[in-house]
């Protein structure tokens, strides 16, 4: 999955698409509303501000705040030209390019609130629901429509499940309480299918999701760490061992040079040698893996 915000700004994706294209593996753009979220310093989980420790994280990630005209405890409110701004380039987008994905998200800000020239405040899931309609036109049924528990009552979710074939249920879902299982089964028993947003795989064992990403498959690249093995071999609780050897020899059976696992490098050479080598463990743990959805097993999409 590529946040739109990231082709927004650069062209890194024109760059790194052919890398990807050696891979097998549905290709999901979001909308980059959480991206926008952030730089507000909100949360999706509590849809209020941030805790200290992720407002220094989108600090240190550079993230260009954007002026918020109005905040309240539970609610944002986001200019009008802003939004317009995002959803026009993010509709253009997907007009040209749309064949180059798979399945495209939403532009869900049903969670924040717009704030007119005028001065008057519109809520976000009206704003949301017209602007789902117009991406529908667009992608058809590459369309993934985003769930939000926090924000969106059960009335609501049956209306979007009756409406769409693929059901996304957002990251601000809580993991361990059973009306996400339940989620999942009444999208099934309609014959849809459900995409968790940013889950793992303890939560795999548990929720019977179709599909789902996560973005720890990465932390090779961005942390040095892979299968649980950390290659950040300046601490001094990581010494060389067994486990290290082990995958020098599993980069070297992928045909792959392990010299670029003990670089930083997040660009260049070594670093598409680290992302073959996540994709090459990502795949061999998901070939092991058995769905549990019965009789709802994973199927080739897009949904017929």
């Amino acid at each position: 999955m590529v946040s739109f915000e990231s082709i927004r700004k650069a062209n890194w994706w024109l760059k790194w698409e052919p890398l990807y294209d050696e891979w097998s593996h549905f290709r999901y753009l979001d909308s980059g509303v959480f991206t926008l979220m952030r730089q507000a310093n909100v949360s999706r989980v509590k849809s209020q501000t941030q805790p200290k420790a992720q407002q220094k994280a989108s600090k240190k990630s550079k993230l260009r705040p954007v002026q918020i005209l109005q905040k309240e405890r539970k609610r944002v409110a986001y200019p009008q030209a802003l939004i317009d701004e995002r959803f026009k380039a993010y509709e253009r987008y997907l007009d040209e390019h749309l064949d180059d994905w798979d399945f495209v998200i939403n532009f869900d800000i049903d969670q924040l609130d717009i704030q007119r020239p005028d001065g008057k405040i519109v809520s976000g899931m009206v704003v949301a629901e017209r602007m789902t309609e117009r991406l529908h036109r667009i992608a058809g049924d590459k369309l993934m429509v985003v769930y939000h528990p926090i924000t969106m009552n059960q009335a609501y979710f049956e209306d979007l499940v009756s409406r769409f074939d693929y059901i996304a249920i957002g990251s601000d879902a809580k993991l361990k309480n059973r009306e996400l299982k339940y989620a999942c089964d009444y999208i099934h028993s309609k014959g849809k299918k459900a995409h968790g947003l940013a889950v793992g795989h303890a939560v795999l064992t548990r929720i019977p999701f179709d599909t789902a990403d996560c973005s720890t498959w990465i932390n090779g690249v961005v942390y040095g760490i892979y299968a649980g093995i950390n290659f950040g071999l300046r601490s001094r609780d990581n010494s060389y061992d067994e486990r290290h050897a082990w995958l020098e020899q599993v980069c070297e059976a992928e045909g792959l040079d392990s010299r670029a696992l003990y670089t930083p490098d997040t660009t260049g050479p070594n670093a598409t040698t680290k992302f073959a080598l996540a994709i090459a463990l990502f795949q061999a743990k998901q070939a092991n893996f058995t769905p549990i959805a019965e009789p709802h097993h994973p199927i080739r999409l897009p949904i017929d």
